[in-house]
């Protein structure tokens, strides 16, 4: 199958926009149908038949407005200043408008599978050491972004159908901001989201993965990075409760007066909260030591709280003894667009694994 000339594999995401097909509009008797037909398993008898009546009424264009209302959905939905008539309205509606903690009740998570090697002392099977696991995340994650950048990503497709890419455009340098009422997000450019947060036992730094000439530093000098990181910081104790990042699972309307009087308070915290926000992601190096996939999984849920913060595009998680993770905030991508970083994270690790089996694991902590 080919698109403008070109096969569908070929496809990048920026060629993507013009080749799909607009969210259709349901026709007004669709509408009601559908609605009639969700309702029902959780109505009475008699709401049903109550709200039927009203739901029919809409469809009557000499006692209701249901006709207007439908011919203006129709107008937006044709604009071609609007990618989707849907977008904007689920956004703030679904995600925005919720007031609740992002923790837990927005973010999803992903829980790794294991990746073993074997100690080269010891003959033992093992997990890599955290920070050399970390670094060879963050490699991957950098090469795929770089194609990104490149414009050089390939359109996903199902049964030769493109679809639409414009998640991939947020998957990077954003972070939601608490409102008050109703919350928004910003996505930074490259030029300012180049750098990386790393938080290690509550404390949040910044990390620059690039070299002078732009190109990603290799995989043992962002390991060498980490572990002078985790080195400098092995004496403090982190003090339970108390970090930034557990004040980003408050509620959100909590959360906005918090960071407001956090923001308030000196030009220091401004500089600080806009390093952490503007960041391509954060990559957490937790202390917890998760064995069992509910403790993995509960790690990767919410973990103590201290070490992440759930209003960044995502989170990078690597675990004390090895393990890994990935919680995404959902408002701007879905889970789906996540999974393709996902798949490419755990394909680059385990091939870099397999391809540098024995070794003796870096002391982390």
């Amino acid at each position: 199958m080919e698109t403008c000339g070109r096969k569908i594999s070929d496809l990048t995401y920026l060629d993507n926009a013009k080749n799909v097909p607009k969210l259709p509009v349901p026709t007004l008797e669709e509408t009601v149908e559908r609605l009639l037909k969700s309702i029902k398993p959780l109505f009475s008898e008699e709401e049903y038949e109550e709200c039927k009546e009203k739901a029919e009424h809409l469809l009557d264009p000499t006692k209701s407005i249901g006709r207007t209302l439908q011919r203006r959905l129709e107008e937006r939905a044709s604009d071609p200043n609007i990618v989707s008539w849907a977008e904007e309205w689920w956004n703030d509606v679904a995600y925005f408008q919720n007031r609740q903690s992002l923790c837990f009740y927005v973010n999803y998570f992903f829980a790794f599978r294991d990746i073993k090697v074997v100690d080269g002392n010891s003959g033992q099977q093992i997990r890599p050491a955290q920070t050399k696991l970390a670094a060879v995340l963050l490699r991957s994650i950098l090469e795929y972004r770089q194609e990104i950048i490149d414009g050089t990503f390939k359109t996903d497709t199902v049964r030769e159908k493109i679809l639409c890419m414009k998640q991939f455009m947020y998957q990077f340098g954003g972070c939601r901001i608490p409102g008050e009422k109703v919350d928004t997000t910003k996505i930074y450019p490259f030029e300012e989201s180049k750098h990386i947060a790393v938080s290690h036992k509550g404390k949040f730094y910044t990390l620059d993965p690039y070299n002078e000439d732009g190109s990603i530093k290799p995989i043992d000098q962002l390991e060498h990075m980490l572990l002078a990181l985790v080195t400098w910081n092995k004496s403090y104790e982190p003090v339970r409760g108390k970090s930034i990042g557990v004040l980003s699972t408050l509620k959100r309307g909590d959360w906005y007066r918090a960071r407001k009087t956090l923001l308030s308070v000196s030009e220091k915290n401004k500089k600080s909260l806009k390093m952490l926000e503007s960041s391509a992601f954060l990559l957490s190096l937790d202390s917890n030591t998760p064995e069992t996939y509910d403790e993995l999984a509960n790690a990767c849920y919410h973990s103590d709280g201290i070490n992440g913060y759930f209003d960044k595009c995502f989170q990078l998680l690597v675990f004390k003894n090895g393990r890994y993770g990935f919680n995404g905030e959902h408002s701007l991508t879905d889970g789906t667009t996540d999974v393709r970083l996902a798949n490419h994270i755990v394909t680059f690790a385990e091939d870099y694994f397999t391809q540098n089996e024995y070794m003796v694991a870096s002391e982390s902590s």
